[in-house]
Parts: C-alpha cells; structure tokens; sequence
C-alpha cells in the first residue's frame, strides 16, 4: 500500500517515495510550464539533487500509482527525466478536491509560477468552491485575497480579466512566447471596452510591440470613431492628470538613479549571454524614451510662454 516500508521510506521529516508510483493531480490549476524554467531546475536537480520536498496525498484504486501530486509537478517532471528513482515528499490529507486544488494554488503563487490566466481561473474555482460559493461576493474576495496574503482588490483584479474577450484570452496564452504575449497591465486597460476595441488593441499592442500608452491612444481613437463610451471608468480631472504626470516622473527618476547606480561591469556583464539584437532593442528603447521626454518638455515649455 502507499505508505508501506517497500514503497516509501522515512527520512528527515519527508518520505522517499518512488517517483514512477506518483502521479500528477487533474485538477492543477497551472496550464503551461515555461520550457526554459524547466530546463533551467532540471539541470539544478542533476547537478546538486532535488533540495525542497514535494507535496502529495496517498491514492488508493491505482495499480500503477500510491500518491498524487499537491504541489512540485516542476520537479517531479525534472526527476521523471532525470530518471531519479526516489523522491522526496511531504504527505498531507486534503480533505477534498476543493482543498486540493487550493493547497495547490496557494503553493505556487508566491513562486510566481502561474500566470495572471491561471490565477484568475484559480480564484474563480475557489469561489465556487463549498466553502466559499454562498458567501456574498465582497466576502468572497476578502477571503480569498487574504489567503494569498493580499487584499479583496487584488483578488477582484485578477478575477476581471475573466471579462475580457475570449480572442484576448489567447494572447495571453503562457504558451506564447514573451514577445508574442499581451503584456497583463495591457489586459488590465482593454477591460471596459467592447470586446471588438479590445482583440484590435490587443493584436496591434502583440504584432507591433506597443506600450501601454500607444494602446491607449489607438484604443481612444476607435472608441471616438465608433461613438463607444469605456464603461467603469469616470472622465480624469485635471487634478487626476497632474498626479499621473508627476508619478511618472518619479519613477523615471527613481529607477535611472537605480540603474545608473550599478557598476559599469554591470552594463557589460548584462549583455554577454544575449543575442546582440538585446542591445541594440535597448538602445532603441532608450531613444523612444528620450524622444517622448523631450515631447513632455515641449509642452510644457508652450505653456509657460503662454502664460
């Protein structure tokens, strides 16, 4: 049976169980795994072993399995390819699937090992979960927000990508690669727009590489042609626009004062493993930045001889 001495050994407040006798849970709520991610732990695990146990629960039923996974699927594949013949492994008792399924989530949020997709459709499951599925909305999301450690606003955040269209959806994909993914504060402004502004912001934000802020000027374009109003959001006042425009400011400042900070080593050390094109995006990158400053100081230089 699983927790027999010819299955699993006792070692140092873990198990070490046989990782052919493990089995990945249904229910994960991660959809992709980053291929280099992987590539990167695995070559960790060959080199110095697997460090951090994995978490599952006993199964019965299954003449080719004793445990299911909890949380680990990352190293437990990395150990399946290794060939590594034992894992390491912690066991608890979930109750139920809902459990489960929040053990699991919970595990992996912290590590940043899903994406915004996968946790939107995670707080969506928990919502819906027996605990939680008759509690009023506010109450569901204060729960949930402080079971990541966050507040219900972070909780309704995530939840709303949900409302995007479903187009939308697949540039989100984690299977796409990074260039080629809608970038999630992107996501966050399409919310509120029909879903047709939406999957054209979000194509021409993905094939052209725009920021936020030229989809936001594309986006406003189509919404004056159409007669479209963006819903949920009140017009900016003045006073609005004027802390915008000092925050970023700020940060601008803050973050060149960081990185100007490092040691000139630092500048060539960060581009000796990239392909050339890396720097060559940056330079044009801090060209563009140059450019829209010196757009802002135009500006603002009219209206100090107008006034």
């Amino acid at each position: 049976m699983a927790l027999s001495a010819s299955i699993a050994k006792e070692s140092r407040g873990y198990l070490l169980i046989p990782t052919k006798r493990i089995r990945r849970y249904p229910g994960q709520p991660r959809l992709y795994i980053e291929p280099l991610a992987l590539m990167g732990l695995e070559a960790s695990i060959r080199h110095i072993g697997q460090r951090r146990a994995i978490t599952v629960k006993a199964v019965t039923g299954d003449p080719d399995h004793d445990y299911e996974l909890i949380d680990g699927e990352r190293r437990w594949l990395c150990c399946k390819r290794i060939g590594t013949a034992k894992m390491k492994a912690v066991v608890e008792e979930p109750e139920n699937d809902d459990e489960q399924f929040i053990s699991s989530v919970i595990l992996n949020i912290p590590s940043q090992e899903h994406t915004p997709l996968e946790i939107a459709h995670a707080i969506e499951r928990i919502r819906k979960s027996e605990k939680l599925k008759r509690m009023p909305r506010t109450e569901q999301m204060k729960y949930i927000g402080a079971m990541f450690g966050h507040d219900e606003i972070w909780a309704y955040r995530y939840l709303r990508l949900l409302e995007l269209d479903h187009r939308v959806h697949v540039l989100m994909d984690g299977k796409r690669s990074e260039d080629e993914r809608l970038n999630v504060s992107i996501a966050y402004f399409l919310l509120g727009y029909s879903p047709e502004i939406q999957v054209k912001s979000a194509l021409r934000a993905v094939t052209m590489g725009w920021s936020l802020r030229q989809v936001e000027v594309y986006a406003a374009g189509l919404a004056a042609e159409s007669g479209e109003i963006r819903s949920g959001v009140r017009p900016k006042r003045p006073s609005d626009n004027y802390r915008n425009l000092l925050s970023f400011l700020r940060r601008l400042h803050e973050g060149a004062e960081l990185v100007l900070s490092m040691p000139n080593r630092s500048f060539e050390e960060m581009f000796l493993a990239r392909d050339p094109k890396d720097r060559e995006k940056t330079i044009g990158e801090v060209r563009a930045c140059r450019a829209d400053l010196a757009e802002i100081e135009q500006v603002l230089e009219r209206l100090k001889q107008n006034a």
